[in-house]
């Protein structure tokens, strides 16, 4: 038999329903990971649609994740009792076991997502054996089991980028834990779950950071995202000030050509004079600027005025970019708003702006 049929037909035994035989969804295809090179070789090939003889790769119907890391383990309990499979010197670099929820909307009914794959190996077996019922091996050692879902990389396409126009009154801030997510204490703050807040504290590197607010209650609330564990620079005790609420985001349409500009990393090279080796000593990073144009016919819309009045008025704003798969930045700013035109031959009519990083960004994940 071939290597493929040797393969399905273990997977198979464990779990009928799987590709490529059965598909619960005609659109649905295995995407492709490794190829049959011959022999009892597989070798890597890029994502492929409408291959189906790539035979490591397959979706599983399972009730619940523990149902599906048990299979895992079966199947590769029968992958190392298996002849030897090799992997092409080609092959993929990082490989194994993953188990997590799909991406595919088409998957969302009660299902996980395996991705069988040949660690890296050139010419020892698959696996090494070990007693039934042991957890899976290292990663080095044949197979590897992660919940997390793998990431894929993304466009900028469909991004919106938003301003903040108006921010709330000021709330005293009383505490701040030190904390993995610090903790503010704040009376009667009326923020809510996913609320966007600007702080400002006496500890220098949460001073004028946006971040998202989470677990809030009467008089405390979360700065999700807010690491002050480390008491060198967050002093227990301190972080006393002032955080305001965004209370009107203005989205900006029609811009194009968005770039970044500084954050680059600061040296001071020295050199003792007892010594012939010169050092370089970090010196923090160099300010971010964040430039875009806008079509110069937006002219007296919301997202026109609110960039105009806040480069005259230098107001303060944070700056929100939400990325199509629901991923989050914010970073304080302030604009500079050009409506001179600029006009190319061949292209649209524009104005540019600009904003001006004054602390870093804030990122999240999407959900």
């Amino acid at each position: 038999m071939s290597i493929e049929a040797d393969v399905v037909a273990l997977i198979k035994a464990r779990c009928p329903n799987v590709y490529p035989v059965v598909s619960p969804d005609g659109a649905q295809l295995p995407r492709v990971v490794f190829q049959h090179a011959g022999g009892r070789t597989l070798r890597y090939t890029e994502n492929t649609s409408n291959l189906r003889n790539i035979l490591l790769h397959v979706s599983a119907w399972a009730g619940s994740s523990p149902a599906a890391f048990a299979l895992i383990r079966q199947i590769e309990e029968d992958l190392c009792a298996h002849p030897t499979l090799q992997v092409d010197p080609q092959g993929e670099p990082d490989a194994g076991i993953v188990d997590g929820p799909q991406a595919n909307p088409l998957y969302r009914r009660n299902t996980d997502f395996l991705d069988l794959r040949p660690a890296r190996l050139i010419s020892r077996p698959l696996c090494q054996q070990r007693p039934q019922g042991l957890p899976p091996t290292p990663a080095h050692a044949g197979f590897f089991s992660s919940q997390e879902r793998p990431t894929m990389a993304r466009t900028p396409t469909g991004t919106i980028h938003s301003v903040a126009t108006a921010l709330a009154v000021a709330k005293t801030i009383t505490g701040i834990s030190n904390a993995a997510e610090a903790v503010v204490s704040s009376v009667a703050h009326g923020y809510s779950n996913g609320d966007i807040v600007l702080v400002t504290s006496n500890w220098g590197r949460l001073n004028f950071r946006a971040f998202r607010v989470k677990t809030s209650l009467a008089d405390s609330f979360v700065l999700e995202g807010a690491n002050t564990t480390n008491t060198e620079f967050y002093a227990p005790g301190g972080g006393l000030g002032s955080v305001r609420k965004v209370s009107t985001w203005v989205d900006l349409d029609r811009t194009l050509n968005h770039s970044s500009s500084g954050g680059d990393a600061k040296t001071v090279n020295v050199k003792f004079i007892e010594s012939d080796v010169e050092i370089a000593l970090n010196d923090g990073f160099t300010a971010v600027q964040r430039t875009f144009d806008m079509d110069a016919d937006m002219i007296g819309t919301p997202a026109y005025n609110a960039l105009k009045t806040l480069s005259e008025t230098n107001a303060d704003t944070v700056v929100r970019r939400r990325t199509r798969s629901g991923a989050l930045s914010l970073v304080p700013a302030t604009v500079s708003f050009n409506e001179e035109e600029t006009l190319t031959e061949g292209q649209i009519v524009t104005v540019k702006g600009t904003f001006n990083a004054q602390n870093i960004s804030t990122r999240y994940a999407a959900a």
